[in-house]
């Protein structure tokens, strides 16, 4: 076993397994204790955890949010402020719904989501794939254009003004069962 620090507080210990075809590395990273950083430190774990069950493994987990992070990330420390929403729904108002390029306000909004939930809850499969093409076939059926659908159910799944993905990839990430009840919360909001 082999244990190298990477940068003050970080370190990575690897263990050599040659003669079982396996390698085995753990990386321990250690946070000072501040009121300010505590937070982001602790709802990592809770974000993986969350994510875990739409995913089949962590391995899938990491990629999926890698492959939605890679292009809006710049800073690493930034990263869990930009996920928290994974782990807890913030609390948020009805302004979030108006976008003027979506062409979305209160009632359109309210519109969305009440045709989103019940056509999302009967999804035979739910994976990216299959709730985007239940949305942007609900928004057409309906006459709204897709932003009109996918800006309230994000909003409603994130209550975030902006995201590391769209509607389809938070949906897949939450799972059907919180997406749902996500989607509630937004309704109840929008009804006032």
């Amino acid at each position: 076993m082999e244990r190298k620090q990477l940068a003050p507080g970080v370190c990575i210990t690897t263990l050599d397994a040659s003669k079982f075809n396996r390698c085995c590395i753990t990386l321990h990273l250690r946070f000072p204790a501040k009121r300010e950083s505590a937070t982001d430190a602790a709802v990592l774990a809770l974000v993986l955890e969350r994510g875990y069950a739409a995913c089949p493994d962590m391995t899938a987990l990491s990629r999926r949010l890698a492959e939605l992070m890679h292009t809006r990330t710049e800073v690493f420390d930034r990263v869990p402020d930009m996920v928290r929403f994974l782990a807890e729904l913030p609390e948020y108002g009805v302004e979030l719904y108006t976008h003027k390029k979506m062409k979305t306000d209160s009632v359109v909004a309210l519109r969305a989501l009440e045709l989103a939930r019940p056509a999302m809850a009967s999804l035979e499969s739910f994976t990216e794939e299959a709730v985007k093409d239940c949305l942007m076939a609900l928004a057409a059926e309906n006459g709204l254009k897709t932003g009109q659908m996918m800006w309230p159910v994000r909003t409603a799944l994130s209550g975030q003004a902006s995201t590391p993905g769209g509607a389809t990839e938070i949906a897949y990430l939450l799972g059907r069962d919180e997406s749902l009840r996500r989607i509630d919360k937004g309704i109840e909001l929008l009804r006032g």
